[in-house]
């Protein structure tokens, strides 16, 4: 409100990035840019401005810099778990609805350990431990069998997910 006030006080125009907030035309919440100058006459008061979907580069904001924590933790000698569990963070971070991990193949090239995953359920990752590799065993385990990227849009409902889907 500060902000807003001086404009006002000052009759010039300004520009402020907001927190992000709904926007009428999508089922998202956005961060905008406000621009705005403020006009008073003894009657009423006005305000002439424009709001700027600025997302596109708050999230590239936001990937450069997990892109330089990153390679300070590495270049600091981090640990393998730190490094991989900031890089899950940072894909959570940037699609709400995903609970990203990753997984690391066991010395025998038949299983496969968590080594990341802040937002997955405890439950779930003992349940998992260790994970074979074979076809129809999840994403992960599918991937590595099939040494191949495996995309699944829904657990719930994917068929490779069906011996899984009800753990944790």
């Amino acid at each position: 409100m500060d902000f807003w006030r001086r404009l006002v006080d000052s009759g010039e125009a300004g520009e402020i990035e907001s927190a992000p907030a709904p926007v009428r035309w999508r089922l998202s919440v956005v961060p905008v840019s406000c621009r705005a100058r403020a006009r008073q006459s003894r009657r009423y008061f006005q305000w002439y401005g424009a709001n700027t979907d600025i997302e596109d580069r708050k999230r590239a904001e936001a990937l450069l810099a997990a892109e330089k924590r990153t390679l300070e933790m590495i270049a600091n000698g981090a640990s393998l778990a730190d490094i991989l569990e900031g890089l899950c963070e940072t894909i959570d971070a940037q699609a709400r609805n995903t609970k990203s991990s990753v997984m690391l193949m066991d010395a025998d090239g038949m299983h496969l350990r968590p080594a990341a995953g802040p937002r997955l359920p405890k439950g779930w990752l003992e349940a998992i431990t260790p994970l074979r590799i074979g076809p129809c065993v999840g994403s992960c385990g599918t991937a590595a069998s099939l040494k191949q990227r495996v995309i699944v849009s829904d657990i719930t409902t994917d068929p490779l997910w069906a011996d899984y889907r009800d753990l944790g």
